[in-house]
């Protein structure tokens, strides 16, 4: 009883805050019964469209009785009609809920009307328990359907679905066992990660332990073919799936870093790299320019000299090499066309 009542307080009079007490005379309790009862046989006579008209504006016009002393014996009517217009409403709701049913059954297509049953069941069960038993019924009944299919595709759909009978499910993983089987022997020959993780999306709980140790497996052989062969795309995929590792991380910064430093240095690889690891950008673009100027410093030809000076221009060691050219050739300032000239293409 306090739940419907604090039902109609909350939903079905929103202007509440606004109403002022009001002392009933004896005929506005007698108007009121005489509307009760005009609810009443509304409802019997399934008149909704009568009852969500008129009943809230009932409830607002007559909520005084809540309060009135001389009110207490129509306090229960009061509280019905708030309970008729409520389930009024969730009849209509649970009407509209039926006609999207109704949308989809009429398309045919078994597999969208069973997503759209995993949309409403919830609601459907909120506003009318009996019509939500009666789907349910319904819903089952299409997954065995689904389930003579007798494939691991129709088998991971029926796995994704909310109200799935767990029965049903595993009556039918039992019967798709051996196909599962040849897809796991087809994912141990190619160990590939993503398929791996497809499958285990797909398939959740099949193989598990056996999955879980393949996509290991897959893990330490993508590892082990990097160390050996370090290539930036297939550690981009390696940390795409596995997430980072250091000691392979330290092998592709020494990879890069040699592909970068070339004879004729490239600083393409430096800027995938960094697509890696964004966070760490200024770190790696400034040891980059150290390799630079120690390689300059090393040997002080045109080559070494225009690679700094066009990545760098204004960078940390651009005056001392600047100053090295004034030693050797006074000029005023540099610029890159200048140094075009005085280093070569």
């Amino acid at each position: 009883m306090k739940t419907v009542m604090l039902l109609v307080v909350l939903l079905l009079i929103p202007s509440f805050t606004l109403a002022e007490y009001k002392a009933l005379s004896r005929g506005e309790r007698a108007a009121f019964l005489d509307a009760y009862q005009a609810v009443k046989i509304a409802a019997g006579e399934r008149n909704y469209n009568a009852i969500i008209k008129f009943a809230p504006s009932l409830i607002s016009k007559y909520e005084s009785i809540m309060l009135d002393p001389s009110c207490r014996n129509i306090r229960p009517q009061f509280l019905d009609m708030g309970r008729i217009l409520l389930q009024v409403r969730n009849l209509r709701a649970a009407d509209s809920l039926e006609a999207v049913i109704a949308v989809k059954r009429g398309s045919g297509n078994t597999r969208e009307l069973l997503k759209a049953y995993d949309s409403i069941l919830p609601s459907l069960a909120y506003y009318d328990t009996s019509r939500y038993q009666a789907h349910l019924m319904y819903y089952n009944g299409l997954t065995v359907t689904i389930s003579n299919e007798n494939n691991v595709d129709s088998y991971a759909f029926l796995a994704s679905l909310k109200f799935i009978d767990p029965a049903i499910l595993d009556s039918y993983r039992v019967k798709v066992q051996k196909k599962f089987d040849v897809r796991l022997a087809q994912l141990s020959a190619i160990m590939n990660p993503d398929s791996i993780l497809a499958f285990q999306a797909s398939y959740p709980g099949i193989h598990k332990d056996d999955i879980d140790a393949l996509f290991d497996r897959s893990r330490i052989a993508m590892r082990q073919s990097l160390l050996r062969q370090p290539s930036l795309s297939g550690y981009r995929d390696f940390k795409r799936v596995f997430g980072d590792d250091p000691k392979l991380k330290e092998k592709m910064s020494g990879y890069v870093f040699q592909q970068a430093l070339s004879t004729i240095p490239d600083p393409v690889p430096i800027k995938e790299f960094t697509l890696l690891f964004p966070e760490e950008s200024a770190q790696i673009w400034n040891q980059y320019e150290d390799s630079l100027f120690a390689r300059w410093s090393s040997r002080r030809n045109q080559i070494n000299t225009r690679a700094y000076m066009r990545l760098f221009p204004q960078g940390r060691y651009a005056a001392i090499i600047q100053e090295h050219f004034q030693s050797i050739q006074s000029f005023s300032a540099y610029t890159p066309d200048y140094f075009d000239q005085v280093v070569g293409p």
